[in-house]
């Protein structure tokens, strides 16, 4: 009976299996529309239970459509 062995490196990838959590789930921001250009009207943060780039969490602002 003939056998052998190697070593073998292993490495694991993290799934992005972790939905981001905002700190505050929902909210409703009103802007006077006399606000100077630049001025900071809220803050958003949430957080990823991932690892690396998996947990990386963007922010981009779109249109409300009222249906």
């Amino acid at each position: 009976r003939k056998q052998s062995s190697a070593k073998v490196k292993i490495n694991i990838e993290d799934r992005n299996d972790e939905n981001p959590v905002f700190e505050k789930a929902n909210m409703t921001i009103w802007v006077d529309e006399n606000e100077p250009a630049g001025s900071i009207v809220t803050k958003v943060k949430a957080t990823d239970a991932d690892s690396s780039e998996n947990a990386y969490v963007s922010y981009s602002i779109g249109e409300y459509l009222e249906g």
